[in-house]
């Protein structure tokens, strides 16, 4: 089920007052900003499992997870949009800056102000460190060179079956829940990154987990990720 609103402010406010802590550390000054962190971006189905596989991949890398909601909460926050830019080095918040501008401008993306938002609040998240991205286009933002980007798959019945279990609905309600929620991502997609959420290029990895399962699932992705940087996060 959806957490409500006052656990998912707490998490932002948690890792906020983190960032805080490290900027008040005192860095050697360089002429160029630190590298950036490696991610992995992750995108899936509704009912294949994908939330649960990230938390995984998250807890197993010992980073932190950006789950929808939270880069919904943030994206759609001034005040916490503006916090989660600043605690980062300035050198860094210009480097961002000038990604996101090119990334709008020159990738062809809708440049609307909700994709500018939730673009910068992807780009943020990415340049404080490590970390396990999902959904709302994270895959079309952070470049893969710099991220492991997954796609988490399963076959439309068991998915069906999967939603209807977890949220204690009718197998026909279920269903219709499912197609409209893969149609409102495709769109998604489409509208904002002219993209197919649903092409395999997209991504380095696409999974099933209806093979593979939960446990499955994370430890490839953990092992694809740490094989594709191999200096580790």
């Amino acid at each position: 089920m959806a957490r409500t609103a006052r656990p998912i402010r707490n998490i932002v406010e948690a890792q906020m007052l983190r960032w805080r802590a490290e900027q008040q550390v005192q860095k050697p000054r360089t002429t160029q900003p630190p590298s950036r962190p490696h991610v992995v971006t992750s995108a899936h189905y509704l009912g294949s499992n994908g939330a649960e596989i990230a938390a995984a991949v998250a807890a197993q890398l010992g980073i932190p997870l950006y789950d929808r909601e939270i880069l919904q909460y943030i994206a759609g926050s001034t005040n916490v949009q503006v916090e989660t830019v600043e605690t980062l080095d300035e050198q860094v918040q210009n480097r961002l800056q000038e990604y996101i501008t090119a990334l709008l401008y020159q990738s062809n993306f809708h440049p609307s102000d909700y994709l500018l938002h939730l673009a910068r609040t992807i780009g943020a998240l990415w340049e404080h460190g490590s970390c396990v991205l999902v959904g709302h286009g994270c895959v079309h933002v952070v470049p893969r060179t710099h991220a492991l980007a997954v796609r988490v798959v399963a076959p439309e019945q068991a998915r069906i079956k999967r939603v209807a279990e977890h949220e204690q609905i009718e197998v026909e309600d279920a269903r219709r829940l499912v197609q409209r929620t893969d149609s409102e991502r495709q769109a998604f997609h489409r509208r904002n990154f002219h993209a197919d959420c649903d092409d395999s290029r997209n991504y380095d990895l696409v999974i099933d987990s209806n093979s593979f399962g939960t446990a499955g699932c994370a430890a490839v992705i953990v092992e694809a990720f740490r094989r594709k940087f191999t200096t580790g996060c």
